[in-house]
């Protein structure tokens, strides 16, 4: 019943009339209007005060990776996990691919293993 009222209620507002009939709406109107009509008394902006961000993008990179490098560090387990499936990974790989012969077939089959170790240990990051 509640949020039936009040959603009532907020419908029923014209947001644009009430700004249209601001004293704020009128400021910005005629700001725009002296900026329209003398362009250089326009307000210079200064584009290095104004970045986009906080901080440059060194002192990002660097901040980043020293946190990732801790969550590791504070992890071994982690990395040990990474470690062994990366081995296991790569023996099952070469192991399925031994001894290829030196025909198409076995140069495609090589190919095809290390399309295997490419694309296994890109994924492994997600896991």
């Amino acid at each position: 019943m509640v949020n039936e009222a009040s959603q009532e209620n907020s419908q029923s507002i014209d947001w644009v009339n009430i700004w249209k009939q601001s004293p704020q709406n009128q400021e910005v109107l005629n700001h725009l209007r002296q900026i329209s009509s003398n362009p250089s008394q326009a307000p210079i902006i200064d584009t290095q005060s104004e970045l986009e961000f906080a901080m440059p993008i060194t002192a990002q990179l660097y901040l980043v990776m020293k946190r990732d490098f801790q969550q590791y560090y504070r992890q071994p387990d982690y990395i040990i996990a990474k470690l062994a499936l990366g081995i296991v990974c790569g023996l099952f790989v070469g192991f399925s691919f031994w001894m290829s012969d030196d025909s198409n077939q076995g140069f495609q089959n090589t190919l095809f293993s290390l399309f295997l170790l490419c694309t296994i240990f890109s994924t492994m990051v997600n896991q």
